[in-house]
């Protein structure tokens, strides 16, 4: 397999993944905000669920 070709793929998928999890943590803090829930600590714990399973889904 080409070693550049490998890299190009990794940072795709890099980049498409990032770009969902800014999109999925950005809407999650506009819907705490929304809702009034931005001080609640508790929700706040499912922002790191929300990175881990970005993170392992782009494993």
């Amino acid at each position: 397999m080409n070693p550049e070709m490998t890299s190009n793929a990794i940072e795709k998928l890099s980049v498409r993944y990032g770009i969902l999890m800014a999109l999925g943590l950005a809407g999650f803090f506009f819907l705490m905000k929304a809702f009034g829930l931005e001080h609640n600590l508790e929700l706040r714990a499912l922002n790191l669920l929300i990175l881990i399973s970005f993170v392992l889904m782009s494993i």
